[in-house]
């Protein structure tokens, strides 16, 4: 999608998950050194499948990859996936060279922290508190290329800078330890939350065939979206996008065995808009399509 210069150290790649369709879906979950692929002199690697981050280095330069999945990202991002490439010059680390303890000399003279190095090519678990970030991160980008303004004001350029540091120390947090640490995730001990949780559960049983979204849930239960989403998954095994899709595909089957409704009147009653999103949802939840249910009968 686009390529920000923050400053002379960092640069940022925002890339929604669509343009990665041109590619072959074998090659979706590739490690970023096992692809290399130039297209309009913007270096596409698409990776993992779940929302995560795996380090390297590219153009002189630490490179952060974060893949923002939708379906199980803690904050609202309108149904896209995106990848986020951050590139930090390798000159922004020497002026940290004399932490000898920290650092590794690579054979470029990276000087990258020795932490990073030991865990390129490996995906880390993204920390609700690095998702926060990266969200801002996201609505900052998009804002950007809606106004269709590739130099930074200012203010942006402040910004950006401010988060890519931080989102470099969360990595660095994580790689010490390789499993993430949230300073707000113990809140399901709180039977309060938790009854939110179910608060939550029963509005989305009572409005999953309308286009309800993770913001418009968590202000009808009256709680923070990242409680909710980490929540209703830990309660329920399941992600908020996940369960409202089997709602619906748990009705629509019944009703293609049972009513006398055709393919494009039910997928229309469990909240499509189309017959072809219907039946392609259909399909790749139970294995078969819904023609095939209704000739069964």
């Amino acid at each position: 999608m686009g390529r920000f210069v923050v400053n002379d150290r960092i640069s940022i790649e925002l890339f929604n998950f669509d343009d990665f369709k041109h590619l072959d879906s074998k090659l979706d979950s590739a490690i970023p050194t096992m692809l290399n692929l130039e297209r309009n002199h913007v270096l596409y690697r698409p990776q993992f499948d779940s929302t995560s981050f795996v380090l390297g280095e590219r153009e002189q330069s630490l490179e952060i990859i974060f893949k923002l999945n939708s379906s199980n990202f803690l904050f609202d991002l309108l149904g896209k996936s995106y990848q986020v490439h951050i590139l930090y010059k390798f000159e922004f680390f020497q002026r940290f060279s004399n932490s000898v303890n920290d650092h590794i000399e690579s054979k470029n003279g990276s000087n990258i922290p020795k932490t990073l190095q030991e865990n390129y090519y490996k995906p880390l678990i993204l920390s609700c508190e690095s998702q926060s970030v990266l969200h801002q991160m996201v609505l900052c980008c998009e804002n950007q290329l809606e106004k269709g303004i590739w130099n930074l004001s200012f203010k942006d350029m402040v910004n950006l800078e401010s988060l890519s540091i931080r989102l470099l120390m969360d990595a660095m947090h994580v790689t010490e330890r390789l499993v993430p640490i949230c300073s707000d995730c113990s809140f399901l001990v709180n039977s309060d939350s938790s009854n939110k949780i179910m608060e939550a559960m029963n509005y989305i049983q009572g409005n999953f065939k309308e286009n309800i979204t993770i913001p418009q849930i968590a202000k009808a239960v009256g709680i923070n979206q990242c409680y909710l989403k980490k929540g209703f998954k830990e309660i329920y095994g399941k992600t908020i996008y996940s369960m409202v899709q089997s709602l619906r595909m748990e009705v629509a089957l019944s009703l293609l065995k049972t009513s006398e409704m055709n393919v494009l009147e039910i997928g229309l009653e469990v909240g499509y808009t189309n017959q072809a999103s219907f039946s392609t949802a259909f399909k790749q939840y139970y294995g078969y399509s819904p023609q095939q249910v209704k000739l069964e009968i």
